[in-house]
C-alpha cells in the first residue's frame, strides 16, 4: 500500500469517524450544536430515545464484526483457490 493511499485512508476513516460521533452525540445531548456556527438549535435531539440509540449502535456494530469476518473468510477461500 502506497503512502498516498495510507493517507487517503486515514483521511476518510478520520472524516467519517468525526461526523458520525457528532450526529450520534447530538442525537443524545442537548448541549451539541451539529450544525454550528450555520445554526444554533439541535433539531435531532431526541429522535430517539438513549434505548434505541444504544440498540442501534450496538446492532450496527454486530453488523460490522459479521461483513468484517465474512470478508475475511472469502479472501482466504479466494486465496487458497489461487495457490
Amino acid at each position: 500500500m502506497s503512502n498516498l493511499q495510507l493517507l487517503t485512508m486515514v483521511f476518510i476513516s478520520a472524516f467519517i469517524g468525526t461526523f458520525s460521533h457528532v450526529f450520534l452525540d447530538s442525537i443524545m445531548h442537548s448541549d451539541v450544536e451539529p450544525f454550528f456556527p450555520f445554526f444554533l438549535e439541535n433539531n435531532m435531539l431526541g429522535i430517539l430515545t438513549i434505548k434505541q440509540l444504544h440498540q442501534w449502535c450496538l446492532y450496527s456494530g454486530l453488523v460490522g464484526v459479521a461483513l468484517y469476518y465474512l470478508i475475511q473468510w472469502q479472501l482466504i477461500r479466494l486465496k487458497n483457490k489461487l495457490n
